[in-house]
């Protein structure tokens, strides 16, 4: 186990090498800078100056390098955009606020999720799995910012329930919490119908039907826990991107988040910052499937790391 752990490490360091080259080549590919005089009157003279103090002004993969020293020194730099703030004051600032929000729409969505599908595939072809399958269909398949704008529509300007958006208070928060979740309800409702449909028909569980075991018990004690499998793999994941932020949701209902700044170090040119959140997504990307990995083998004493099974 020690040893895959320090495998499946190092491996996240290697991807996370390849990723900020990948990203860092392609930034700097984009036409434009974040000091165009387009976007900043500058003279030539006061340019060079700001290109010089951010160093800007040197050779690409000298860019790199410096970049990657600092930031395994955990230093960040300062963003573009807040000049004042260092980096990782920044993030945590915003980090903050989207893992807040993101945190509680998984809090309601997983379990809701799984409930549902468990009712959906226990009552399969039912008209209550039919109305559950359209809301996990509903909830993948329309796009975020059009319900956002919706939620707007309805309980803001319509009903006047809730602020348009900000981050002021519980009732600035009721609508992003509900978006944030919607997708992931709607993605665990169909793993876990799915997943317990599946094991509902493997030969085990006829027989324990046969036998008169309560169905209660069946679903509790057999078919649940064997179905968890399938279901870790989407939620952890789920949960890596959700609380680094949603671009739709905290850009809709104006929420200081990380997630907007992603928008914005892309349109603004912010190098340090598009490149630190690339890194913090990446870290949380790994560590996320190597947790998937060791809870495969608390779920499951079969599994094992090696690729093998205990036999019976």
């Amino acid at each position: 186990m020690a040893l895959y752990i320090l495998k499946r490490i190092l491996s996240i360091m290697f991807s996370v090498i390849i990723v900020t080259i990948i990203i860092f080549s392609l930034m700097h590919s984009i036409p434009g800078g974040p000091f165009d005089e387009d976007k900043m009157p500058l003279s030539k003279a006061a340019k060079e100056k700001i290109m010089k103090m951010y160093g800007l002004d040197q050779p690409l993969y000298i860019q790199y390098l410096k970049y990657i020293w600092n930031a395994l020194h955990f230093k960040f730099g300062r963003s573009y955009q807040s000049p004042g703030e260092e980096m990782i004051d920044l993030i945590n600032r915003t980090f903050r606020v989207s893992a807040f929000l993101g945190g509680l729409g998984l809090f309601w969505a997983i379990p809701i999720g799984i409930l549902l599908g468990i009712i959906s595939a226990v009552k399969a072809n039912s008209f209550i799995d039919y109305l559950f399958t359209l809301f996990s269909s509903y909830a993948i398949s329309v796009p975020i910012y059009v319900t956002a704008i919706f939620m707007i529509f309805t309980f803001s300007l319509g009903l006047g329930w809730f602020p348009t958006g900000g981050f002021e208070g519980l009732k600035t928060w009721v609508m992003p919490i509900i978006a944030y979740g919607l997708y992931p309800s709607g993605i665990i409702i169909r793993y876990t119908r799915n997943s317990m449909l599946e094991v509902m028909n493997e030969p085990y569980i006829l027989t324990a039907k046969s036998k008169g075991l309560p169905l209660k018990s069946i679903i509790v004690n057999h078919v649940f826990k064997n179905a968890m499998i399938p279901i870790i793999t989407i939620i952890l994941p789920i949960f890596a991107r959700i609380i680094t932020g949603s671009i739709f949701v905290e850009t809709i209902f104006r929420i200081p988040g990380l997630g907007k700044y992603f928008v914005s170090s892309i349109t603004q040119r912010d190098y340090p910052l598009m490149m630190t959140l690339m890194l913090l997504v990446t870290f949380l990307l790994g560590f996320t499937y190597l947790s998937i990995d060791i809870l495969y083998t608390i779920i499951d004493p079969r599994v094992r790391l090696w690729g093998k099974e205990i036999r019976k």
